[in-house]
This record gives C-alpha cells, structure tokens and sequence, in this order.
C-alpha cells in the first residue's frame, strides 16, 4: 500500500510525516512519499523541520535526500 502526504508546500508537514512514517509503522508493505498542493519544486525540506527530525534521531543523509514537488494528477493517481 502507498500512503501519500499532502500538505500546502511540501517542505514541512508533510515531508516530516513521510519521514516519520517508516520508523512508526515497521510494515514493509506501506511505502510512504509527500507532495503539496502549491507545493515548491525541488526545495530542501524546512529547517525548522530539518531540526526536529534531527531530535529524533533521524540521520541527516535521509533529510538532505529530501527534495519538494507538487502535487500532479499523475502523482494523485499513482497511489489511488
């Protein structure tokens, strides 16, 4: 099952929760991705973000890999 994050730009929220997400539910069966509505392409995730990720314990190559995108009917459709 894909379960897709959907927040306004796609470098807090969202990229928090499909971070997050793999070390909550230990299923390998989910897979896990985020997109905003007006979401920036290509940004970082925040580093308000980047800091509280970092509190817990996730690595920093795992943030740094992060990259933004908006959120495409394709995008929509590939996990329906």
């Amino acid at each position: 099952m894909h379960i897709l994050f959907v927040c306004t730009g796609n470098i807090s929220r969202s990229p928090m929760a499909e971070i997050l997400a793999p070390h909550i539910f230990n299923e390998p069966s989910l897979e896990f991705s985020s997109a905003g509505t007006h979401g920036l392409h290509d940004y970082a995730i925040s580093w308000k973000a980047e800091r509280l990720l970092q509190r817990n314990h996730i690595s920093q190559m795992t943030v740094d890999a992060f990259r933004s995108r908006r959120l495409t009917a394709a995008i929509a459709a590939a996990v329906a």
